[in-house]
């Protein structure tokens, strides 16, 4: 979980990954207490998480933070790494489902991305409208056609990580992954019924600006994955389309 002065929501995050049906000899909760200046830390900690404090004034960023928590833990011999936000909520039963795409150590896989807040106002309502047509139809839709999976939720395999070290260029993750890996012939499969929930922002002003940013992202991701999207080989032309047109989405309103 990579938390920059996220006092008010660690506890809720932490608990719902420690509350899950799982045996918690097989599970380890990190919390990247990322430059906090507030009591991010020492909550996460008294939630039960373990905590990794990192003081980095000249590389901040969620990319850098999770990255340099990656590196610490290299050695220890998990499966996978699952990232979520501090805003997120998962389901009880969110690493079962995980476990059934086991064995998950070569694979990188999308989870079900919702919202823990769908229905406060018309503008979260309608964000989850379209979260719900995009995790419960288009994706769904892409996964029966051989598709690689984008959006956020990705959980990425020990193996797959030592492959391709984590190394982001800009400030859409999850998007940039989905390009890197799908290009290297690694299809992201979805597991949804693994699902976790974020908070939607609740106004058009806050909501408009952390959307132009996805945007950009993209638009980053695009610039530079532009040339091995139609020249990479092994890619098949319909995985290469499909990567432009994500790419090249406005998604207003969809929170990927």
């Amino acid at each position: 979980i990579p938390a920059h002065d996220e006092a008010l929501l660690i506890e809720r995050c932490v608990g719902s990954l420690l509350g899950q049906d799982y045996p918690r000899d097989r599970l380890l909760v990190a919390v990247i207490a990322d430059n906090c200046t507030d009591r991010t830390a020492e909550l996460a900690r008294l939630a039960g998480a373990r905590v990794l404090e990192r003081h980095d004034a000249d590389r901040r960023g969620k990319g850098h933070a999770i990255g340099w928590a990656l590196r610490q833990l290299a050695d220890e011999s998990f499966a996978a790494f699952a990232i979520v936000d501090a805003d997120t909520v998962v389901q009880p039963d969110f690493a079962r489902a995980l476990a059934t795409h086991a064995p998950i150590e070569d694979k990188a896989l999308q989870t079900y991305d919702g919202l823990s807040n769908e229905f406060v106002n018309w503008l979260t309502r309608l964000a989850g409208l379209f979260a719900r047509l995009r995790y419960e139809v288009a994706i769904p839709l892409k996964a029966r056609a051989g598709l690689s999976c984008p959006g956020d939720g990705l959980v990425m395999g020990r193996r797959v990580l030592q492959r391709f070290p984590w190394e982001m260029t800009t400030i859409t993750e999850g998007w940039e992954l989905y390009a890197r890996l799908t290009l290297a012939g690694i299809t992201v499969e979805y597991a949804g019924a693994a699902r976790l929930f974020a908070q939607e922002t609740q106004s058009l002003r806050a909501s408009g600006t952390q959307r132009q940013r996805w945007t950009q992202g993209r638009m980053a991701v695009l610039r530079h994955q532009f040339v091995r999207i139609l020249t990479a080989p092994g890619v098949r032309w319909p995985q290469r389309l499909d990567l432009l047109a994500e790419l090249t989405s406005l998604g207003p309103v969809t929170r990927a």
